[in-house]
């Protein structure tokens, strides 16, 4: 196999130069100044068990002194809300491969888009940056997942996939949806 077909393969498994990749970086982008993203929208993420032994220790009026000898009043980290703070992790396993989507677009003989990533990842961030009823963007929709989680959490959505094969295959996606329909290619248009 040409190490230069699939990207890192060759430094990764074949030469052992390096760790394989665990996170892949998201960029956000807004054309206001101060965004209105809000991070109460998520689902609420539990205490950690430390967080809860903490507070109970603090409440029998057993503290310790700070380290840093800082006076500062212990109500500041008291538990407040239905959880603690989001992380800027999403954990998420990998896209899946016999979904409905996946099904499809073998039977229809399309290929499946090769980079599909799993929903929990733009799901995070489309409940951080959009309220319902507004409009989500990618640009590089592949078998757009994005507009499909999009679409379950009441939002627009607009995408863009250069590759034709990849739209047919996304419309799997969505053609259950009323008033869904796919325009046919233009005629001497190859998918």
């Amino acid at each position: 196999m040409s190490p230069t077909r699939i990207g890192n393969i060759q430094w990764t498994s074949k030469a052992k130069v390096r760790p394989k990749r665990q996170v892949e970086h998201v960029v956000l982008l807004s054309k206001a100044a101060n965004p209105s993203w809000d991070i109460t929208r998520l689902p609420p993420v539990p205490f950690s068990p430390d967080t809860h032994r903490w507070w109970e220790r603090k409440q029998k009026g057993r503290t310790q002194k700070r380290p840093s000898d800082y006076d500062i009043r212990e109500e500041a980290f008291e538990p407040k809300g239905s959880g603690a703070l989001p992380g800027n992790l999403i954990v998420a396993a990998g896209a899946p491969g016999m979904d409905a989507y996946s099904r499809r677009c073998r039977a229809a003989g399309l290929p499946r888009h090769s980079a599909r990533f799993p929903a929990e990842v733009p799901r995070s961030i489309i409940l951080t940056c959009t309220a319902p009823g507004e409009t989500v963007y990618d640009p590089m929709a592949g078998s757009n997942v994005t507009g499909m989680v999009a679409q379950e959490l009441g939002r627009h959505w607009i995408s863009s996939e250069v590759m034709l094969r990849s739209v047919q295959g996304s419309a799997f996606r969505f053609d259950n949806l009323p008033g869904f329909s796919m325009k046919p290619l233009p005629p001497g248009v190859a998918p």
